[in-house]
This record gives C-alpha cells, structure tokens and sequence, in this order.
C-alpha cells in the first residue's frame, strides 16, 4: 500500500471541499475557510486544514482546531469509496505528530452518536469515552478524550 501524506489545503484545492461535509458552505465560506488554515487560526485559535492525499490521488480531509493552548481536536473525512483501508488511523496519527509539534498534548474528539465506526476508531486508538452531549445544531454526539 502507498504511503499516505498530509497536505496543507490551498486555494487552489478549494473544489474538493464539494467531497466533504463542507459542501453546503458558499464559496465565500469556502475561501475563508482555507484562508484561516492558510493563517494557522479560525476564532482566535489553532486551525489547520489537510488534503489527506494516497499518491497524486486525494482520499479525504482532516482538520485540526486547537481548544487553548494544549488540547485540539482532529477531524478526519475518508471519501467513500477509499473507506476501510486505514486510512483514518494513519491519518489520525500523522495529524497527532503535528499536533505534539505545535505543543498540543491532549486530544478531544466529538462524534456522532450513529458513526460507530469512528466510535470504535477512536477507541482502537486509546481515547477514553467522557460522555454524551448535544451538538450546537441538536445533534446527539459522544465524547472521547486522549492524551499524546
């Protein structure tokens, strides 16, 4: 299997956002979006976001958004059809090596209450469940929390 690299998204990128759960932002939003990445910041804190990309070819996005000086949280979205494949543990642990490198050293993850899967990655990959919780837009959602 080909090597997976994390690549800081672009501008020039700003089309494969239509893959993502970013598809319903204006291309305004889309623009700011990748402008905060490119910045290091969104809302006064850490922000940054990957191409997560398997040889010339892109298979998903992962996004980093710091909650104070050390804790962040790291959000990985395999496309479809590249599901399954351990692309979202490597991913996952690249992004933690350069989470470690710009000083975070705790993770919180919130995940949907019906995605099992990223449930049970993100035990497979040593996060302890907190506790349930509501979304700001009313969704039921499980937090997870790990330490790097």
């Amino acid at each position: 299997m080909e090597n997976i690299i994390l690549v800081p998204i672009s501008i020039d990128d700003i089309e494969i956002l239509d893959l993502t759960e970013y598809n319903n932002l204006s291309m305004e939003s889309r623009k700011l979006l990748v402008l905060d990445s490119e910045k290091g910041l969104c809302k006064g804190e850490f922000f940054r976001f990957y191409l997560i990309k398997k040889g010339n070819e892109t298979v998903g996005v992962i996004n980093m958004y710091g909650h104070g000086a050390d804790m962040i949280s790291v959000a990985p979205e395999i496309f479809e059809k590249f599901r399954n494949k351990g692309l979202a543990t490597k991913s996952l642990n690249m992004a933690y090596e350069i989470a470690k490198g710009y000083g975070f050293n705790k993770v919180i993850a919130g995940i949907r209450e019906e995605n099992v899967a990223s449930q049970k990655l993100h035990e497979k990959l040593g996060f302890l469940f907190i506790e349930d919780f509501i979304s700001k837009n009313g969704k039921k959602m499980k937090r997870y929390f790990k330490s790097l």
